[in-house]
């Protein structure tokens, strides 16, 4: 007896994803992308009608508006050469700058994938929703996108690794090359208002970030199913950090901020390229952590904060800077936005 069925006629082989590929297209620039993975996909769901017909069974359906978004995740080379890390440069750009009506200053951006050889869509004009960057103690520095878009086409998408960008083998940005500190605020003319020494990341299990740009997709009577416009509104930043044990100048002072007007600290987020260099890839203003959250078992005792980062006084009242420009804020050269 044969244990082995031959597939009809015309079927369809099965794939592996390692064939496939993801590219972020900058107004006709495409940069590769080395991808954990992208869920980035069209949606459209299909909804009955639920009728007072006398039938056992629906009859009638609407279409709801097709949805283009999901996530992209990679981790980060470390070389400040690589595509990878220059590509990350461009996601964050396009996740915090504005432009003077305080829309994403991201124009013509696409989204390129191929799932494989012969299977490929590119997504048509990408806006960053949310930008997160994320790290653990033993672990990668990743950084996820999730994307919001307004049509998709069928191409041919081909990889295109580049020998002089696209490094291999090589290393990526790992927990050991990551340098988070927590600084008092220069801009709080009160000194309780502020932590009084730096805090440094020598203690620090884990950082998250989100840069939440709270994008909506704007539908109209266009005759079309597919957005008319997607705007982006009011930006928040929040995020995490763990800390080994209680860090006992933060865990005090976030008690106390009811005894103040203001309470706000810095945090510069850096990077360390190969042995001596090191960068500050972005600087938040106006953050104000929460209390901490604590449990106990027989591991370790860690302790984590919440915190959000607001529009600072002494930063024209933005709360993240530009990308490896601390001492400026993000959209110095928009702000304040435009009233003609």
């Amino acid at each position: 007896m044969s244990f082995l069925n031959d597939p009809p006629q015309y079927a369809i082989p099965a794939r592996a994803g390692f064939s496939g590929a993801v590219a972020y297209d900058v107004s006709g620039v495409q940069h590769m992308i080395r991808a954990e993975s992208c869920d980035v996909t069209a949606k459209q769901d299909i909804n009955a009608i639920p009728d007072v017909d006398g039938a056992i069974d629906n009859t009638r359906y609407s279409l709801q508006p097709y949805a283009i978004d999901g996530n992209l995740t990679f981790a980060l080379d470390q070389s400040q050469t690589a595509d990878s890390f220059l590509v990350f440069e461009q996601l964050f750009n396009d996740a915090v700058l504005r432009d003077s009506t305080g829309q994403l200053a991201a124009t013509d951006r696409r989204l390129h994938v191929r799932y494989y050889p012969g299977y490929s869509y590119t997504y048509l004009d990408m806006h960053i929703n949310t930008f997160n960057l994320s790290v653990s103690q033993g672990d990668v520095l990743k950084a996820t996108a999730s994307m919001m878009g307004r049509g998709r086409k069928s191409n041919e998408f081909q990889p295109n690794l580049d020998q002089n960008s696209d490094l291999a083998p090589v290393r990526v940005i790992q927990f050991n090359d990551i340098e988070i500190s927590i600084l008092p605020d220069s801009s709080m003319s009160d000194t309780d208002a502020t932590i009084s020494e730096p805090i440094t990341s020598t203690v620090v299990r884990s950082f998250d970030m989100t840069i939440n740009n709270n994008c909506e997709a704007i539908y109209t009577l266009s005759s079309a199913l597919t957005p008319y416009d997607i705007i982006a509104k009011k930006r928040e930043i929040s995020g995490s950090f763990t800390f080994a044990g209680k860090q006992d100048e933060l865990a005090d002072w976030v008690v106390a901020h009811e005894e103040r007007a203001q309470s706000s600290v810095d945090l510069i987020f850096r990077v360390k390229f190969q042995a001596n260099t090191v960068i500050d890839l972005f600087r938040l203003k106006g953050v104000v952590p929460q209390i901490e959250s604590v449990s106990i078992t027989n591991d370790l005792v860690e302790t984590t904060m919440n915190w959000r980062a607001y529009g600072n006084q002494g930063f024209q009242f933005e709360a993240i800077s530009g990308f490896n420009d601390i001492n400026t804020n993000a959209n110095a050269s928009t702000l304040p936005f435009d009233t003609a």
